[in-house]
């Protein structure tokens, strides 16, 4: 097939597009994985990343030609877990409630960062990297805030790491440049990660249902405009 050096092909990371990713990479072309809204979702990411680069050893092609990013999706997970959030009444549940309010993006973004890390360093990582392999780089998009009890920098401060790719607006770009902080803080209170998401289980709230929730919501909404192209395209009766 004929390489593209400078094209990535986005594809949505549901369960039918995971099989195309695989197919995509095994076939030498660059994808971003894209509207990834949890940890598992992502693991899954990942894992169909290796399994192509590992078929493509298996039929001797080469691996160093081939680039991947995962596109973890912040605002949203912080919009949908707020909005849980703000409906918990139970005046003993409310306080507690409104304290992890903006929080669980960025929680989510630290726990798959260190996903990402633990597969670098694992033993079926280091073969790929004998044949030049490129990490599959994380990518943090949706970083515009839409809370105004918010930091306008808060994504971009607070994930900043090595291998990572930040997308920002030129809103959230002007913002940065004028207050914002160049220090790697990716891996800052790790501790503090899971206790979060303890929390907020304990609170009756599940990323794993956000996560999915979400995926459905925007897959929903990209058809709808895809329907819609499509009617406007096609020839008149």
């Amino acid at each position: 097939m004929q390489s593209f050096p400078n094209i990535m092909i986005k594809v949505p990371a549901t369960d039918a597009g995971l099989l195309a990713m695989r197919r995509l990479i095994s076939a030498g072309l660059n994808v971003n994985a894209t509207l990834i809204f949890g940890a598992r979702r992502y693991r899954a990411v990942i894992d169909a990343y290796l399994g192509a680069l590992e078929k493509r050893v298996a039929e001797g092609l080469p691996l160093g030609s081939v680039a991947s990013v995962a596109s973890v999706f912040l605002g949203p997970i912080d919009s949908a877990v707020n909005r849980e959030l703000d409906a918990i009444q139970q005046p003993a549940k409310a306080a507690h409630a409104k304290r992890l309010r903006g929080k669980a993006a960025v929680a989510v973004a630290q726990f798959v960062y260190q996903r990402y890390r633990s597969v670098v360093a694992s033993p079926r990582w280091q073969p790929l990297a004998a044949h030049h392999a490129k990490t599959q780089r994380l990518l943090w998009a949706s970083t515009d805030i839409n809370d105004a009890a918010d930091s306008d920098v808060k994504y971009v401060n607070d994930l900043i790491g090595r291998d990572t790719v930040m997308t920002m607006s030129l809103n959230t770009l002007s913002a940065y440049l004028d207050h914002g902080a160049a220090t790697p803080t990716l891996e800052r209170n790790l501790l503090e990660v899971l206790a979060l998401f303890g929390e907020l289980e304990a609170l009756g709230i599940d990323l794993d249902r956000v996560s999915t929730q979400l995926e459905r919501e925007n897959i929903d909404v990209i058809s709808a405009g895809v329907n819609t192209a499509l009617t406007r395209l096609s020839p008149a009766a």
